[in-house]
């Protein structure tokens, strides 16, 4: 369902245009079925969107994120700040004989729909105590906003498009996986209490944990050193470590070729902080509590290009990405000369 969303989107769009075309009536009975100017199949539709996502939201771990004061601070300079300006300008240049549409184009960079930001977060693997936090802080600025400028007779018929703008915090930290476990590590890191617990851990998972996932556990250790928890494993592990992928790592430092593939331990699934699935190929069952987020690596055999120098560039890319996503790293892998 994920996978294919933008289709199955288009295609409600296009049933509702026929639907309404074929059923004129159609619009003034559901528009009929209202309760204080909501419309009840809207509500119960976004309810129904909605619901399950907040469902997962470990509310236990929200004090990561209020603390959090750099967090915060960017969204509220991004949300009561730079959204507002960005539509308030064009709405006085285009649109300064039509204050009606003035107005509307200016709440709406005041007041962005919180259904889908909740929505797009999750398919995003984004950090959901975060998004929870941040959507109840600018739904509470919004909200305030439109009480003061355009009285309550409007809040109430925008009511329920009103109730949050999208967090900011999410569009900095969600432009891909490698930054959204860097947040999943950011929020064990803020935890209170013995170090050991406090020290944020990583399952890098492939097929025969004989490449991939051994590689990223590999330049996860050499970037982030003890700050990181690391472990490896396979869905259906091999019986060794494919040399290729050693000797890659080798080019730079990184000696994998002590490592043994390994099955995933369904008890050291349950503990870590993030699993993260490598390639394609790779699926573990999702678990209750349990985030899990695929990083679709670069396939150079579809290019054409085999041997070392396709291993060469799936290194490169997993690089690139513990890189990104290790915490507090200033280290980087030293890059071998090119051939």
């Amino acid at each position: 369902m994920n996978r294919f969303l933008p289709v199955w989107i288009g295609v409600a769009m296009v049933a509702g245009l026929l639907l309404g075309r074929l059923i004129p009536e159609l619009g003034d009975t559901l528009s009929a079925v209202e309760i204080d100017g909501i419309s009840l199949p809207i509500a119960i539709g976004l309810l129904s969107m909605m619901y399950p996502v907040p469902a997962k939201v470990r509310y236990d771990r929200l004090d990561s994120v209020t603390g959090d004061r750099e967090l915060l601070g960017r969204s509220l300079v991004l949300n009561w700040v730079l959204g507002p300006a960005l539509m308030f300008a064009p709405a006085w240049i285009f649109l300064p004989d039509l204050p009606e549409y003035r107005t509307g184009l200016i709440i709406v960079g005041l007041a962005r729909c919180i259904a889908m930001v909740i929505i797009w977060n999750d398919l995003a693997c984004g950090d959901r105590e975060a998004a929870a936090v941040l959507v109840a802080l600018d739904s509470r600025r919004s909200d305030r906003h439109l009480r003061r400028n355009l009285g309550p007779g409007a809040r109430r018929r925008r009511r329920s498009a009103d109730r949050g703008p999208c967090p900011g915090r999410v569009r900095v930290r969600v432009p891909g996986a490698a930054q959204t476990v860097r947040a999943r590590f950011r929020c064990v890191h803020r935890r209170t209490g013995d170090a050991a617990m406090t020290t944020p851990s990583v399952l890098f998972v492939c097929v025969k944990n004989g490449g991939k996932s051994q590689m990223a556990a590999g330049l996860m250790h050499a970037v982030a050193g003890d700050r990181v928890h690391v472990h490896s494993a396979g869905t259906t592990p091999g019986t060794s470590v494919n040399a290729l992928s050693a000797q890659s790592l080798l080019e730079v430092g990184v000696d994998i070729r002590g490592e043994v593939p390994k099955p995933i331990d369904p008890s050291l699934l349950r503990r870590v902080d993030v699993v993260v699935t490598l390639g394609r190929e790779a699926h573990v069952e999702p678990l209750d509590g349990v985030r899990i987020i695929n990083w679709d690596t670069d396939e150079p055999s579809e290019r054409g290009i085999d041997g070392i120098e396709r291993m060469r560039l799936v290194r490169d890319d997993i690089e690139t990405r513990v890189e990104t996503c290790a915490p507090n790293s200033t280290s980087r892998i030293p890059r071998p000369p090119r051939r």
